[in-house]
């Protein structure tokens, strides 16, 4: 269930004692388009987070049930918000814009001055725009040549 300090009841920000193998498995179910989430081993995303490298964001349905998530990775004054998923069932209901903006907060309060992010298309980056994002440039993809 959500931490009870948070705010936004529908996402919050995760400290390392927290369920973080359920909300991993959320994620990628999220971006697998399934709603049966499997935990999964989150042993180097609590690592990281002890050691300020990683914030880790759940999003929850209103029985508090993790439906996804999201995380950052600060460094110095930058930080990119990465992973933003949510559950087929719990999708069009305001969940990856509430931890977007848990995200950006977050990273607001450590000091953060520049926050940035990839939408996968151009519907993903509508939410993000509403939530205050701007588009600024197009991403360049190298790939390998095939064999």
């Amino acid at each position: 269930p959500a931490p009870e300090g948070s705010a936004d009841r529908r996402a919050a920000v995760l400290g390392p004692e927290d369920d973080l193998d359920t909300v991993v498995g959320a994620i990628h179910a999220g971006f697998e388009g399934t709603d049966e989430v499997t935990p999964r081993p989150a042993d180097r995303q609590r690592r990281m987070i002890r050691e300020g490298l990683l914030t880790l964001a759940a999003a929850y349905d209103g029985q508090g049930a993790v439906v996804g998530g999201g995380s950052h990775g600060p460094r110095g004054g930058t930080t990119e918000l990465t992973g933003i998923a949510v559950l087929p069932r719990a999708r069009r209901q305001g969940l990856g814009a509430a931890v977007t903006a848990a995200l950006v907060a977050d990273a607001r309060a450590k000091g953060v001055r520049t926050v940035f992010l990839s939408a996968q298309d151009d519907t993903v980056a509508r939410v993000y725009e509403r939530v205050g994002f701007a588009r600024v440039g197009t991403a360049c993809i190298a790939e390998a040549p095939s064999s």
